[in-house]
């Protein structure tokens, strides 16, 4: 795997949010954020831009129906609408938000568009305006850990943003079922930067790609549990942790929608 050397330039991004420094690439991602909206079961919320200014949002590109997240007293929520533009169709994506006590993907407006990204989040109630951070994966999977059930293993260099290496310690438990499939969790600590993922090694040494059944960060510690629906323990040669760096867009006060009454 080749790592690129990064350069940087400023960059100014839509509805006057200014992005400070953008990595260069042969291909550059393009994040946007097309509209911010306050939580509501029924997608006939009204929304605005990123700067807080009143925006329309085709009807298509709106379809939520139902709540992923409910806010706890003396909290609000809102939906973030996120265009991904120039990018893989094979990629990942993360977002962070600063001041969120709760955070939930839910899914593309429009199936089989990876276009436009939707993430619901609580927020306290008296906060106007928050940063936010969108990770989009595009490089190459690269192994960095390789045990089996009830093992142990030191995982080896992970580059992160700044392209520096990391090791970690990646944990894997032993074999349980879970609906008549065999699985496992795996625990490390690759989660800055980083989007990883659990697969399954045949004899052959072919890639093995799981269910992935829960997903959780616990002090910063990434717990995996996956199933592999229709395999057997015997046919798992070993199990392999892979990841690739995220490419951040960051995003700096993003006004919210006043509070409803």
């Amino acid at each position: 795997m080749i790592i690129q050397k990064l350069t940087y330039r400023p960059f100014v991004l839509a509805a006057g949010l200014v992005f400070a420094a953008e990595p260069v690439f042969a291909q550059t991602p393009v994040v946007r954020i097309v509209g911010v909206s306050n939580l509501t079961p029924t997608n006939d919320a009204e929304w605005r831009g990123g700067d807080g200014k009143t925006t329309t949002i085709p009807k298509a590109d709106s379809r939520f129906e139902g709540l992923h997240l409910t806010p706890a007293p003396k909290e609000r929520g809102v939906r973030f609408l996120i265009e991904i533009l120039n990018a893989p169709k094979e990629r990942s994506c993360d977002v962070q938000i600063d001041k969120a006590t709760g955070l939930a993907w839910i899914s593309f407006p429009q199936p089989g568009d990876t276009r436009l990204y939707a993430v619901e989040a609580n927020l306290p109630e008296n906060v106007q305006s928050c940063d936010m951070r969108v990770g989009v994966s595009k490089a190459e999977w690269r192994d960095v850990a390789e045990g089996t059930g009830g093992s142990t293993a030191r995982a080896g260099s992970v580059y992160g943003a700044d392209g520096k290496p990391k090791t970690f310690e990646v944990i894997f438990s032993d074999f349980s079922e879970f609906g008549g499939a065999p699985g496992l969790t795996v625990s490390t600590a690759i989660t800055s930067d980083q989007d990883i993922r659990v697969v399954g090694v045949d004899a052959a040494g072919g890639v093995i790609e799981p269910q992935i059944r829960s997903d959780q960060s616990i002090n910063a510690i990434e717990q995996r549990t996956v199933t592999f629906p229709g395999k057997s323990v015997d046919s798992l040669k070993s199990i392999k942790v892979q990841a690739r760096p995220y490419e951040w867009r960051e995003f700096k006060g993003v006004k919210l929608p006043p509070v409803k009454a």
